[in-house]
């Protein structure tokens, strides 16, 4: 492994049995070989995505990665914790071992794994279908009683009975009430004006559902139901004119899809209210238990500390099968057997040779999967350069600017030197060289601790890749903020000054001779009317 260039490369054909069970063997083995040794060349870039051989599979596997996603984002949501693999290695051996179990081909294991991840989304969906119409009821059952609470306080208690077979009394006033969207408030009281023709007038409350009485320990849904703005409205009119504008009513709520409701008939006030009362805690006891059976559900995919979950064990699959497709997609049908042509790093290609004659050997009846050498070199070779975790941050500033050509001298060892040191010219302060050093400590300590397998946020996981490149720059600093006397651009007399200034003027300094500095940069310059140009 060398930094100073790329490793040398060779381009390679692999033939490979036409049968799946073979190509998903030789797969398997070339994709758990630690390094980043191989890559394949697209063969088939003149085809479209569509019409490629394994384009019905890929397209499998991305659909059953959706369900998987949403599965996991469902446990998110209703607070359930995903226990998260932590090393390939024990993937690769829960996998080998469900195959075992199951005693399936690898070619297999993915159809009965779809069986799989299909029944439990549609298991999941009708739990959160069921909860999510719960939680619909409770909120009208809620509105319903603000809805009343607020004509009660309007009418001071007095019912209005909507019977529409009783003759009209004309001394009576009746109400039409309900719930619309706070933006659709101008358009139905212009639409009741128009219909009532004068004879109907619409007022509209302000109100909010408290939270509290919504048993919920997570956001799921919450906001389709609460979140917009919503406004009460009562239409006050004649009873004489009561069938006709009920009528009326009636199809601007549809249009406007506002919930209206009826005040029960021969029933008091503490009657109506209690029902009501009644309703809700039914309503809100039937969610909650709705709640605990979708996570006691879930529970059973979110994996513990010894066992991480099933369906992270499933989301990791189906990205190895995403990857095995994507590659499968890339070569040659043949009658017999699948051409292939692959980048092979030089000193790598005895390993996987070994590894692949190894794998499917066991079966003598099928042919084995091979290597052979291809002689032209029209194509132009790819770079690889290995790197490390402290060379990773220097290599990434060197490939924004460019990457190496193949065999080229690679610059990030030149770069680890003069990067940092620049830095620290340009950025020389004790203090801030401090915080950059206190925060470069912070990731190096949270590295150790197992930090990748720790849910924390995506930018914060790379950053942790730059903290051996942050404590090179904050060391820097430091150096160049001790020769410039500097902490937080505060000048510190470390050293002796070889400048006095006159007394009485105070604007001139006289050198002092024979004065030698210890170290950095004299204090008395930061009191000049030029020292910038001095520094600079």
């Amino acid at each position: 492994m060398s930094f100073f260039r790329s490793n040398k490369v060779l381009h390679l054909r692999i033939r490979m049995p036409s049968d799946i069970d073979g190509i998903m063997r030789i797969m398997d083995i070339l994709g758990k070989h630690e390094t980043e040794s191989l890559q394949f060349i697209d063969l088939t870039k003149e085809i479209p995505d569509s019409q490629k051989s394994f384009s019905k599979m890929l397209k499998r596997v991305e659909q059953m990665e959706i369900k998987t996603t949403q599965f996991m984002n469902y446990a998110s949501e209703f607070n359930v914790k995903i226990y998260f693999y932590k090393n390939y290695e024990k993937f690769i051996d829960d996998i080998e071992n469900d195959i075992s179990k199951k005693n399936l081909s690898l070619s297999t294991y993915f159809d009965n794994l779809e069986i799989e991840i299909v029944e439990s989304e549609k298991k999941i969906m009708e739990l959160i279908e069921s909860h999510q119409k719960m939680k619909e009821e409770l909120i009208i059952e809620l509105e319903k009683k603000l809805v009343f609470e607020k004509y009660f306080k309007m009418t001071g208690g007095m019912l209005n009975i909507f019977d529409l077979k009783k003759k009209p009394n004309f001394d009576s006033i009746s109400y039409f009430m309900g719930v619309i969207r706070a933006d659709n408030e101008i358009k139905m009281n212009r639409m009741i004006l128009r219909m009532g023709r004068g004879r109907a007038i619409s007022t509209f409350f302000d109100f909010e559902i408290p939270q509290h009485l919504i048993p919920d320990s997570h956001n799921f849904s919450k906001n389709k139901f609460i979140s917009e703005e919503k406004k009460i409205f009562i239409v006050i009119f004649p009873s004489e004119a009561r069938e006709y504008l009920i009528k009326k009513m009636l199809q601007i709520c549809d249009i406007l899809s506002a919930n209206h409701y009826i005040i029960p008939e021969n029933k008091t006030k503490a009657e109506i209210m209690r029902n009501l009362e009644k309703k809700i805690m039914d309503k809100r006891q039937y969610l909650i238990e709705s709640e605990i059976s979708i996570k006691k559900y879930l529970k059973k995919f979110s994996g513990n500390e010894d066992q991480p979950s099933r369906m992270d064990l499933l989301r990791l699959y189906l990205k190895k099968e995403k990857q095995i497709y994507t590659n499968l997609n890339k070569c040659i049908i043949r009658d017999n057997f699948i051409d292939g042509e692959v980048w092979v790093l030089e000193d790598q290609k005895d390993t996987l040779t070994a590894l692949l004659n190894s794998g499917v050997s066991k079966d003598e009846t099928k042919s084995l999967g091979s290597f052979l050498e291809i002689n032209e070199n029209i194509l132009m070779r790819p770079t690889y350069i290995p790197y490390n975790e402290f060379i990773y941050p220097f290599q990434e500033i060197v490939n924004i600017y460019g990457i190496p050509r193949y065999r080229e001298i690679n610059p990030t060892l030149f770069n680890i030197v003069f990067f940092p040191f620049l830095f620290g010219i340009m950025f020389g302060d004790i203090g801030h060289g401090l915080v950059i050093f206190l925060f470069s400590l912070y990731l190096i300590y949270y590295n150790n601790k197992n930090f990748y397998a720790k849910n924390y946020s995506y930018i914060f996981k790379h950053l942790i890749k730059f903290r051996y490149f942050f404590l090179l720059l904050s060391i820097c600093s430091i150096y160049s903020g001790l020769l410039y006397n500097e902490f937080f651009s505060i000048p510190l007399p470390l050293c002796n000054s070889c400048y006095e200034v006159d007394k009485k003027s105070k604007k001139f300094a006289k050198k002092i001779n024979n004065c030698n500095y210890s170290f950095g940069m004299d204090t008395k310059w930061f009191m000049a009317e030029n020292q910038l140009a001095f520094f600079n």
